[in-house]
């Protein structure tokens, strides 16, 4: 990584210190990080797989802008960036509720961190929508970190769309919606993943789930 002009250190940690998105993945073509905030994990992903296609869907206009900069200043030229919401609603529009911690800001309206700023309109995409504009046929990663969307993305998702994913790495947030880790690990389960969990051990609700095929 070059140049990073926008960061937060926290994240840094989580992605480089915790290595919370290391997984083994053997030549991956396809990539999509669904809540790519300021870009620091797409950075991660485009330098460990320079030849993969990296999709990076973030909704914050502010942090979308930061995200172009620092893609663009590390000269990291296989990266497609979007600005949307991904969710289970197809090409709508969805209130966006921005927290000062930036990376916390969720179209869920039950943020339980941070600082509420405003708000923010924002469009909305869906899993499904997202492969076929993009004519991917199957995906070797998905990361989700999304702030509680990851609920209504996963728990709404078709089987058909969970046969042409290999990986996934989710952040889970238990207190936005009626769903829970366990909801998400049964769904996982279900349709064909090997799942692991890690808690969280200092923000309570919150964790990671692996998932592979």
């Amino acid at each position: 990584m070059q140049c990073l002009v926008f960061f937060v250190w926290d994240h840094l940690w989580e992605v480089f210190y915790k290595q919370d998105y290391k997984i083994e993945v053997r030549d991956p073509t396809v990539i999509i990080d669904i809540g790519g905030h300021i870009g620091i994990t797409t950075m991660y992903f485009a330098k460990k797989y320079p030849e993969a296609q990296i999709i990076t869907v973030e909704p914050n206009a502010s942090s979308y802008k930061k995200l172009v900069t620092n893609i663009r200043l590390n000269n990291i030229n296989n990266v497609k960036l979007l600005r949307s919401a991904v969710t289970n609603i197809d090409g709508g529009e969805m209130i966006l509720y921005k927290n000062l911690m930036s990376g916390m800001s969720s179209v869920n309206n039950n943020n339980y961190g941070g600082e509420f700023i405003g708000r923010e309109k924002v469009k909305t995409i869906t899993l499904r929508r997202l492969l076929s504009d993009n004519k991917i046929r199957n995906v070797d990663l998905i990361k989700i970190d999304c702030e509680g969307c990851e609920f209504d993305i996963l728990m709404n998702l078709e089987s058909v769309i969970f046969r042409r994913i290999k990986n996934m790495i989710i952040e889970y947030h238990n207190s936005y919606s009626k769903f829970s880790h366990s909801d998400l690990k049964k769904k996982l389960v279900d349709n064909g993943f090997k799942v692991k969990i890690i808690k969280d051990i200092n923000i309570l609700h919150t964790g990671m789930i692996y998932a592979s095929k």
